[in-house]
C-alpha cells in the first residue's frame, strides 16, 4: 500500500520537473507511477498517515518517505514571501521585482523559471559559488541561460534590513536598496522526521528513506528504493 498526502504522486521530482530544461524529470514520476500501478499497488492519495492509520493497517514493515520542509527564516518579514517550492508547484502569487533568497539548484532554477516568464529577477547568495550542489556541466549551462535572460546574481551577498517593497543588501560592492514586490525563499530543507521518529518506537520494522533521512538527488532516492 501507497498513502501519499497530497493529491499527485512523485514529491520533489515532480517539482524539479517543472524547472526549464528539467522536463524529463516528469517521465520518471511518470513511469513509476505506472509501475505502481501495473503491480497492483494500492494506492491511496489525499492520504496522511497517522500512528491511528498505522494501527489500522497493520502492516508487517512501513518505510517512511515523508520528505522534507522548505527552510524558513525566523524572522518576520514586511513583505510578500513565498518558498522556491511553491513557485514551481504554481501555488503562489509572484509579482514583478523578485528577489530569490538563496543560489542552491532550488533557487537557481527557480530564478529561470520566473525570469522566462518575465519577471524581473535578482538572485542573492551569500557563498561564492552558485548552485554548488548541481553537476560543473548542469551549472554552467544554467548560469550561461541566467545570463542571457538578465537575472541579476548577487554573490557573496546578505541581507540587511527588509521593509515594506524594499530590501537592503550587503555585499563586496558595498550596500544597497533594490525594490522587491515579492521574497521567494531557498534556503535548504528540513527533514520531516516526525512520523518515522513517532512509529519507530511502535512498529518492529520501520525503515526512514529520501528526504527524510537528509536531502537526496534523485538517484540516490531511487537507489534506496532497492
Amino acid at each position: 500500500m501507497l498513502c501519499e498526502r497530497s493529491g499527485r504522486l512523485g514529491g520533489q521530482a515532480g517539482l524539479a520537473a517543472a524547472a526549464p530544461y528539467r522536463e524529463e524529470l516528469g517521465e520518471i514520476v511518470s513511469y513509476l507511477s505506472h509501475q505502481v500501478v501495473k503491480l497492483g499497488v494500492e494506492v491511496r492519495m489525499n492520504t496522511e498517515v497517522t500512528a491511528s492509520l498505522v494501527r489500522d493497517i497493520s502492516p508487517d514493515a512501513i518505510i517512511v518517505a515523508t520528505g522534507a520542509t522548505p527552510r524558513m527564516p525566523d524572522v518576520s518579514l514586511s513583505i510578500p514571501t513565498v518558498t522556491a517550492h511553491q513557485v514551481l508547484a504554481g501555488e503562489a502569487t509572484v509579482g514583478q521585482r523578485v528577489l530569490v533568497w538563496g543560489g542552491d539548484e532550488t533557487g537557481a532554477q527557480t530564478a529561470e523559471y520566473l525570469a522566462v516568464r518575465g519577471r524581473q529577477v535578482t538572485l542573492l547568495e551569500e557563498s561564492a559559488r552558485l548552485a554548488k550542489d548541481m553537476t560543473s556541466f548542469d551549472r554552467v549551462g544554467l548560469k550561461v541561460r541566467l545570463g542571457r535572460l538578465g537575472v541579476r546574481t548577487l554573490m557573496r551577498a546578505t541581507m540587511e534590513e527588509v521593509s515594506a517593497g524594499h530590501i537592503t543588501i550587503s555585499g563586496p560592492e558595498g550596500t544597497e536598496e533594490i525594490e522587491v514586490d515579492t521574497l521567494v525563499v531557498s534556503l535548504g530543507m528540513i527533514p520531516n522526521q516526525a512520523l518515522y521518529q513517532e512509529l519507530r518506537g511502535q512498529h518492529p520494522e520501520v525503515y526512514a528513506v529520501g528526504d527524510c533521512v537528509n536531502r537526496r538527488k534523485g538517484l540516490h532516492a531511487i537507489h534506496e528504493g532497492f
